[in-house]
């Protein structure tokens, strides 16, 4: 699989893994529940490797974007 799938299938991880994650931390808050508040950080320590895999990847994935026939640099 190259980097650009990699982006593409990875990208939106950080985004909802972060909102999950810290809804999850304030619920096992609220409720007081150990285990809640560690699997609530596994879950945003998985989003923030995403984020980062995500990141590295994304210049290839540009690229290759940028080289598909029929696409304009100036398009909006």
């Amino acid at each position: 699989m190259d980097a650009t799938r990699i982006h593409l299938f990875i990208t939106h991880l950080p985004v909802f893994g972060i909102f999950l994650g810290f809804m999850a931390l304030l619920f096992g808050l609220i409720r007081k529940d150990r285990q809640v508040k560690i699997v609530s950080l596994l879950i945003l320590v998985i989003a923030i490797s995403g984020g980062i895999i995500a990141f590295q990847t994304g210049e290839s994935a540009e690229e290759t974007v940028e080289n598909i026939a029929g696409l304009s640099k100036h398009a909006h």
